[in-house]
């Protein structure tokens, strides 16, 4: 769905966990406690973040109401890689939480609504991160009941690299599990998470010289799993064979059963 930046009346906010409509309110009573040379209220006009920068976030709120709303908005461009914006150091007067809507620009000034985002919450601070390429715009709200009370409503912002997650051996299976002697199987090795920028090699073995693996086995970048071949010689009597993966000191092994 692309939103027009002129025309954005629904703000995505995220609460339990899921995204959810709710309805743009601003303060009309300008905060004199607290300054803030970064703060913006239109997704036009966001507050642009650098890689490796903190920006250090204050709230406008009424003195005089009894519930308050701010809506910030923070762009950051992401070259490559995994980028990951931290919302954090809320503030002692907060009641709320700190929310996020995630948008990607499009080449014609719209913005679509950045789905493969991932937004988490953890002990009252927010986090987002994008995978792909290109600008990015999220939308961070907060509220809190009571007038503005001074410096205590405050939050930081940090974009930085996103943590690669560490690959690590998931399972192995054979396909067949049960062959004849000269027959071959097939083996899959699965990774928890996506094969890094290189690939993945993955160390191969077999306990039984009937069953000959190749030495090891790469998953493509971005890829989890990757199949290999089992060759099998013929035998007097039934036997077995334990074939190993290994790959970041974690290890899957299964059994392949050997028939004369």
């Amino acid at each position: 769905m692309k939103v027009q930046a002129s025309r954005l009346i629904g703000i995505l906010a995220l609460a339990g966990g899921l995204f959810s409509a709710v309805a743009p309110v601003q303060s009309a009573v300008a905060q004199t406690a607290c300054t803030d040379s970064y703060e913006r209220d239109s997704l036009t006009q966001p507050a642009g973040i650098a890689p490796g920068q903190t920006l250090n976030r204050c709230l406008f709120g009424d003195p005089t109401a009894t519930y308050n709303l701010d809506t910030d908005f923070v762009s950051f461009t992401a070259s490559s890689g995994s980028v990951r914006l931290d919302v954090f150091n809320l503030g002692p007067s907060f009641d709320g939480f700190a929310a996020a809507g995630v948008f990607k620009r499009n080449t014609d000034g719209t913005y679509t609504s950045a789905t493969s985002a991932t937004v988490s919450m953890t002990n009252g601070s927010t986090s987002v991160v994008v995978n792909e390429p290109g600008s990015y715009v999220v939308e961070i709200q907060d509220y809190w009941y009571g007038g503005f009370g001074g410096p205590g409503y405050t939050y930081s912002v940090r974009l930085g690299a996103a943590t690669t997650p560490t690959s690590v051996v998931q399972s192995l299976t054979l396909s067949p599990a049960s062959v004849r002697g000269e027959q071959s199987s097939r083996g899959t090795v699965t990774l928890n998470s996506a094969a890094p920028a290189g690939g993945a090699v993955v160390a191969l073995s077999s306990t039984n010289a009937a069953a000959r693996v190749p030495a090891t086995v790469t998953v493509s970048a971005g890829a989890t799993s990757a199949m290999f071949s089992i060759t099998t010689s013929r035998v007097r009597s039934n036997q077995t064979a334990t074939i190993t993966a290994s790959y970041n000191n974690t290890k899957a092994a299964a059994t392949l059963f050997i028939n004369r």
